[in-house]
């Protein structure tokens, strides 16, 4: 067994997050691998680190250092969003900050949807893109990136229930159904 699944398991992980969505995602993924995921809050610490570079892989990386730097634990982190052709790549990184300060997940998709009236649903091509980030603190190999990309549409209206952000209207290519 490699000696940073042993860390992890004796330490647990840090998600440098403060998004439930994502922590109750990753513990699900984590769990039988005896991995606890720990966030910035359990170990009462306070975490809030602004998303200033132009790429996923960026901001991903400012995340997991700095909770790494906080805590001295091995720390993942990750940026996601949006990508929507015909929008030039928009949201893109501004995918959790799209329009107005306070705006919900629904406002974002509603604006969303605003901005692609007209658009028939064919041309409406969009990725989502998640890029995670792992700092381990080795001098060697610091932080180890890995994306994950899922390519598909957004749709004319919303459509399902479950899932956050942009899911209700992002139709994954191949299926009919959108990540809602």
């Amino acid at each position: 067994m490699s000696a940073l699944i042993e860390r992890l398991r004796h330490e647990g992980l840090l998600m440098a997050t403060n998004n439930q969505h994502k922590i109750v995602e990753l513990s699900r993924l984590l769990e039988d691998a005896r991995i606890q995921v720990r966030t910035p809050m359990d170990l009462g610490l306070s975490f809030d680190v602004a998303e200033t570079a132009d790429t996923f892989q960026g901001n991903a990386a400012l995340k997991a250092r700095a909770g790494f730097e906080l805590s001295g634990m091995v720390c993942l982190a990750d940026d996601s969003g949006l990508a929507v052709d015909v929008l030039h790549g928009a949201p893109g990184v501004m995918s959790a900050r799209f329009g107005e300060p306070g705006f919900s997940d629904s406002d974002r998709v509603y604006l969303l949807l605003d901005n692609l009236k007209g658009i028939p649903e064919k041309e409406r091509t969009a990725r989502f893109v998640c890029v995670l980030a792992l700092c381990t603190g080795d001098a060697e190999n610091d932080i180890q990136y890995f994306e994950g990309v899922a390519e598909g549409h957004i749709t004319l209206t919303p459509r399902g229930s479950n899932g956050f952000g942009y899911d209700p209207v992002f139709q994954f290519q191949g299926m009919d159904k959108t990540f809602a």
